[in-house]
């Protein structure tokens, strides 16, 4: 199976449909994963890979 069969079985719909489900996709897909990799940036000490503790 290709990558446009499985995008119509995953769209459940024709392979054409499918196209341009993904393609409309994309750019969502694309901002929110730029969003949770900044988030979990944020999130962590610097160079650490251990989440950040804020001190008052």
């Amino acid at each position: 199976m290709d990558a446009i069969e499985r995008a119509a079985r995953f769209y459940d719909c024709n392979k054409t449909r499918a196209v341009v489900s993904a393609c409309d996709d994309v750019p969502h897909l694309v901002a929110a994963a730029a969003r949770s990799s900044s988030d979990d940036f944020r999130g962590r000490a610097y160079g650490t890979g251990r989440p950040r503790v804020d001190r008052e």
